[in-house]
C-alpha cells in the first residue's frame, strides 16, 4: 500500500481505474457481506462504460466506491493513474466525477429552489458568487430546462424535470465523467429517452466520459462502447457492447441476452433462462459463484474460481472455465450437468 508523501508511476492511461477494488460490509452474526471482489475496470476518457448485472449485483456500490463515497476493503481507485491519497486528491475527483442517483425524489432537497440545488456545488467549492448564476443558467441550458423553473421547488416539478435538475447540478462544476447511476429506472417510458437523449448529447458537445450502471441490456447495447457484466460482486465478463451482446461467451451474459423479450410470438430460437435466485452475497458459493444457477456447469465449476480468460476479439473477456483448455475440453466431451438447488457458502471473514 502507498502512503502519503509518496510519487508512484501513473498506472496506464485511463481517467478512473478500479484496480483490484474490495468492498464489503459487516452483517449480522459477525458476517460479511462481500459486496465487490477483486473488480479491476478502467474508463477511459471519451468512453461510455455500463455496469449490467441484477439487483444486488454491487454494480452501484462499485461506482459509489469509485467515486469515493465507500472505502474499499482491499485495491486502490486510481485517477489519471495515481491512487486517491489525501483531502486534495479526493476534492480532484470530486470535481472531475460527478455522480447522477436513480431516485429524482430523494436526490433533491425539498427546502431548497432549484436555483440553490444547482448552485450548490459552486458555494462548496469556493466559486467566486459572481460566478454563480452564469453557471447555473448554462447547466440548465444544457439540460433544456427554461430559467423560469428556478425559483421552483422540487414538490413543483415532474419527475424528468427533477432528474434534469440533479444532472444541471452534476453539471455545473464543469466534470470530465458522470456516474449514472440508473438514472432514467424511475422515469415514466416516454421521459426516459428524452433524459437519455440529453445525457448522450451532452456526451458528444462536452466529450463527457459516462460510466452508465443499469440492469437494462438493450439500455447498455445502444449507449454504451463497453460493456462490464457483474454477477454477486465479480465482473463475469466485458468487453466492447455489440460483441458482448451479440456473441456472450458467459453463461451469464447469454442468460440475460435470452431474457430480453423478443417482438415476435416463438422468435428468438432456443432460449436460456435462469432459474433460482441471487445468492446471498453474505454466503457466496465456492469455486464459480454463478455455478449453482449454470446449465452448462461442470464438474470443476463447485471448486474453482476461474479468472477473466481472453473470450474473442476486441479484448473481450469472460470468467468461466469453458474457455479454459485446461477444463474446457473436458467439458465438451458431455453434457452438462444439471445446476445445483443449493451451494456450500464461503466462511466469513
Amino acid at each position: 500500500m502507498l502512503t502519503a508523501g509518496t510519487n508512484p508511476a501513473p498506472r496506464g492511461d485511463a481517467l478512473l481505474t478500479a484496480d483490484h477494488v474490495t468492498v464489503e460490509f459487516p452483517a449480522r452474526r459477525r458476517a460479511t457481506v462481500h459486496a465487490v471482489t477483486d473488480v479491476t475496470i478502467s474508463l477511459r476518457p471519451g468512453e461510455t462504460l455500463s455496469l449490467v448485472g441484477e439487483s444486488g449485483c454491487g454494480k452501484s456500490t462499485l461506482g459509489r466506491t469509485l467515486l469515493g463515497l465507500l472505502p474499499p476493503a482491499e485495491g486502490d481507485v486510481l485517477l489519471d493513474g495515481l491512487p486517491i491519497l489525501g483531502r486534495a486528491r479526493v476534492r480532484e475527483l470530486r470535481r472531475r466525477v460527478q455522480m447522477i442517483f436513480q431516485d429524482p425524489y430523494q436526490t433533491l432537497n425539498p427546502r431548497m429552489t432549484v436555483r440553490a440545488i444547482v448552485a450548490e456545488p459552486l458555494r462548496i467549492r469556493g466559486v467566486p458568487k459572481a460566478q454563480h448564476a452564469a453557471r447555473v443558467a448554462q447547466a440548465m441550458a444544457d439540460v433544456r430546462l427554461g430559467e423560469q423553473l428556478l425559483d421552483r421547488h422540487p414538490h413543483q416539478l415532474s419527475g424528468g424535470q427533477r432528474q434534469r435538475v440533479a444532472i444541471a447540478a452534476a453539471l455545473v462544476l464543469e466534470p470530465e465523467a458522470l456516474i449514472c447511476d440508473e438514472p432514467v429506472s424511475m422515469l415514466d417510458v416516454s421521459v426516459r429517452t428524452q433524459i437519455l437523449d440529453v445525457l448522450l448529447d451532452l456526451r458528444s458537445r462536452r466529450e463527457l466520459t459516462l460510466l452508465f450502471v443499469t440492469h437494462d441490456l438493450s439500455l447498455a447495447w445502444a449507449i454504451c462502447d463497453r460493456i462490464a457484466v457483474m454477477y454477486l460482486g465479480r465482473v463475469v465478463e466485458q468487453g466492447p457492447a455489440a460483441q458482448v451482446i451479440e456473441q456472450p461467451q458467459h453463461p451469464y451474459t447469454r442468460a440475460l441476452v435470452d431474457a430480453v423479450p423478443v417482438p415476435k410470438p416463438g422468435g428468438g430460437g432456443r432460449r436460456e433462462l435462469l432459474s433460482g435466485e441471487l445468492p446471498d452475497a453474505a454466503r457466496v458459493p465456492t469455486g464459480c459463484r454463478f455455478h449453482p444457477r449454470c446449465p452448462r456447469r461442470f464438474d470443476p465449476c463447485d471448486h474453482v474460481d476461474p479468472p477473466l480468460l481472453a473470450a474473442g476479439p476486441g479484448d473481450q473477456r469472460a470468467a468461466c472455465l469453458l474457455l479454459d483448455p485446461a477444463h474446457g475440453a473436458a467439458a465438451a466431451g458431455g453434457p452438462a450437468a444439471p445446476a445445483a438447488p443449493s451451494s456450500t457458502p464461503t466462511e466469513s471473514r
